[in-house]
C-alpha cells in the first residue's frame, strides 16, 4: 500500500503499489504522447495552455526536491533550483522556435516536441528509480539535475511564446493595415 510519506514508497513496493505506479506511468504516458501529437499539429493558442504545463511540471520536479531534501540536504536542492533558473535561461533561447499560424480564423502554435520528450523521459527515469532502484543514488542525481534542467526549459520556452505571441498578432494588424 502506499503510504504519503514519499520516501517510505521505495521502500514499499509491493503488489498494490506497483499496480498504482503502472495505471500512473500510463496515465503520464498518454497525456504526454497526446501533447507531443497535439504539438506537432499545432495547438490553438490560449495563454492558459502555455501557462498550466510548466507550472504543473514545476510542482511535479518540486516533489522529488521535497524528497532529496531529506536525502541529501539544503545545498543540493539549491543547485537543483539553480538548474532550473538555467534552464529558464536556455528556455529563453529555445521558445524562440515557436511559430504561430492561424487556420480557420483561430490562432495556433507550434513548440518544441524534443524539450517535453525529454523531460517526460528524466521523470518517468527519476520515477523509476526512486520507487525501485532507491541505491542508485548517482543516477537518481543525474536524473534530477536533467529533470530540473528540462523544467527550466518548459517554462522558459513559455514565457517566449507568451511574447512571441503579442509579436505575431502585432505584425498581423500591420500587413493587414499596409
Amino acid at each position: 500500500m502506499i503510504q504519503w510519506n514519499m520516501l517510505e514508497i521505495s521502500q514499499n513496493t509491493s503488489g498494490s503499489s506497483s499496480y498504482v505506479f503502472l495505471v500512473y506511468i500510463a496515465l503520464i504516458i498518454l497525456f504526454v504522447v497526446r501533447r507531443i501529437i497535439r504539438g506537432i499539429r499545432g495547438r490553438k493558442y490560449k495563454r492558459s495552455r502555455i501557462l498550466m504545463p510548466p507550472v504543473i511540471y514545476l510542482f511535479l520536479t518540486f516533489i522529488y526536491m521535497f524528497a532529496d531534501y531529506k536525502l541529501y540536504g539544503f545545498y543540493y536542492v539549491i543547485f537543483l533550483i539553480f538548474l532550473i533558473v538555467l534552464g529558464v535561461l536556455v528556455g529563453l533561447k529555445f521558445g524562440e522556435t515557436a511559430e504561430f499560424f492561424y487556420k480557420d480564423n483561430q490562432l495556433f502554435y507550434k513548440r518544441s516536441q524534443a524539450i517535453l520528450s525529454l523531460w517526460f523521459i528524466s521523470y518517468i527515469g527519476r520515477l523509476v528509480i526512486f520507487l525501485y532502484l532507491p541505491n542508485v543514488m548517482i543516477l537518481a542525481e543525474l536524473l534530477d539535475v536533467l529533470l530540473s534542467f528540462t523544467t527550466g526549459l518548459l517554462v522558459g520556452e513559455a514565457i517566449v511564446i507568451i511574447r512571441k505571441e503579442g509579436e505575431f498578432k502585432n505584425k498581423q494588424v500591420e500587413s493587414q493595415n499596409n
